[in-house]
């Protein structure tokens, strides 16, 4: 699994990867993952590097990658269950953890996206207090620009393995 981290994310957890991985074969084991904070409180934002399907989990705690490690898988399990994609997780997920390489962000498309994601996540948390995966079902929802106009949700479920 790779999974990519923002400079500000890499600073908190004390992870700085010097590459930028190419995408991983398996579109399902690569995600991005972007520190940010809706009013005082830090949350983190990780995404599906294809399909830029959002998680949003609180960051509070988070300060080692073994601990954004956790939450991550977490919050995917949770998110993923919820939304009728548990054997996404268990199948093609879950196996892809066994090697887990920290990389730099694919591109500024992908990063620009999440931008985006964030902008739409802050006020749905500070002044909605809506909670995180609410606000993951929201934004999952939500057609956007950089993927042909159709929502995260639609083209997650039509990922492919190469």
């Amino acid at each position: 699994m790779i999974l990519r981290i923002t400079d500000k994310l890499g600073k908190t957890i004390g992870v700085s990867p010097s590459l930028s991985l190419p995408a991983d074969p398996n579109p399902f084991a690569d995600w991005t993952a972007h520190l940010f904070c809706a009013g005082r409180t830090p949350y983190i934002i990780v995404a599906n590097t294809t399909s830029l399907y959002s998680l949003v989990m609180d960051g509070r705690g988070v300060t080692t990658n073994s601990l954004l490690l956790h939450k991550a898988m977490a919050a995917m399990l949770e998110n993923l269950s919820r939304e009728g994609f548990r054997f996404i997780f268990d199948r093609l997920i879950l196996p892809a953890t066994a090697r887990i390489w920290f990389s730099k962000t694919l591109s500024r498309s992908v990063t620009g996206s999440m931008n985006g994601l964030v902008s739409q996540a802050k006020p749905l948390l500070a002044e909605e207090h809506l909670s995180p995966s609410d606000v993951s079902l929201r934004l999952n929802g939500t057609a956007l620009p950089s993927i042909g106009h159709v929502n995260p949700r639609d083209v997650f479920t039509k990922l492919k393995i190469e």
